[in-house]
């Protein structure tokens, strides 16, 4: 389960550093940034640039969290890639940014393919956790007389 959560982790990482290199670094063109009235360039950062670098604390947070090997940070994962995967459709349709950030549009779906795939992976790693806790219990409780863990005294 471990390695399946921290390889979920880092694919949601790599697909995050795509967008945000798309985003902040990619190729855009002046003349069409200089465009798009006050309104536009404010509903860029409202809708897209301020959520990823809110998007980028979470991220990370969650990376960092599924390196360690505790299972309980295989949910987070997969939250986090559904999040990542519709944060990146949801840029894929903000259209007023594609003239001037013609970057952008690969980044978001490089992440959709890059958070589906660690969605994915966290999901198996759940799984994976889930039923390896049922057959431990199920193996704890058939060793004890009466098959119950947390008899104390005398059957």
């Amino acid at each position: 389960m471990y390695p399946l959560k921290a390889l979920a982790g880092l694919v949601l990482a790599a697909g995050w550093v795509v967008l945000g290199r798309s985003i902040f670094f990619g190729t855009y063109d002046v003349g069409a940034i200089d465009d798009l009235e006050a309104g536009g360039r404010f509903a860029a950062n409202f809708a897209v640039f301020w959520p990823f670098m809110l998007g980028t604390v979470i991220v990370g947070g969650v990376v960092v969290a599924a390196l360690f090997p505790r299972p309980a940070t295989a949910v987070p994962v997969l939250v986090t890639a559904v999040m990542c995967t519709l944060f990146a459709i949801w840029v894929r349709i903000q259209d007023f940014m594609f003239t001037a950030f013609p970057s952008v549009p690969l980044g978001a779906s490089l992440l959709v393919i890059f958070g589906t795939a660690a969605a994915a992976l966290a999901a198996v790693a759940v799984l994976a956790g889930v039923l390896g806790r049922r057959d431990a219990s199920a193996r704890v409780d058939a060793g004890h007389p009466g098959g119950r863990s947390d008899s104390y005294g005398p059957e």
